[in-house]
């Protein structure tokens, strides 16, 4: 799921990273997308399958994320079989962007994906 989650994203986005926006320091890239996983939930009754792993998708624009850009997004990531957003806000964070005086905004949400175990 990793793998289609990133070719997800670098369809709308070139810059992706996984974990940590580190292989970006010291470039001139201010737009953005982080993602990770964060949890694997182990749900042994479940009708779909046994684990649900979760997933952070971090947009990150200079400035602030346009309108809908996150709708968007997400709705790139839902097209993927078996991914589906987790219920919540898409939430919003103004950080500075490291070494300048800059904005960056980020918008953050969850999705997650059921399968079998040993199917990862």
């Amino acid at each position: 799921m990793l793998d289609q989650i990133k070719a997800a994203l670098e369809a709308i986005e070139p810059h992706v990273c996984y974990g940590t926006d580190r292989a970006l320091e010291g470039t001139e890239v201010w737009d953005y997308i982080v993602f990770r996983r964060t949890r694997t939930v182990v749900q042994p009754r479940a009708p779909r399958g046994d684990v649900t792993d979760c997933y952070e998708i971090n947009l990150v624009r200079a400035d602030y994320v346009p309108e809908d850009e996150a709708l968007r997004v997400l709705d790139a990531l839902t097209a993927l079989p078996g991914l589906k957003p987790v219920a919540g806000d898409i939430r919003y964070t103004a950080v500075s962007k490291p070494g300048t005086k800059a904005q960056l905004e980020v918008a953050t949400f969850s999705m997650c994906a059921p399968r079998k175990r040993g199917a990862g």
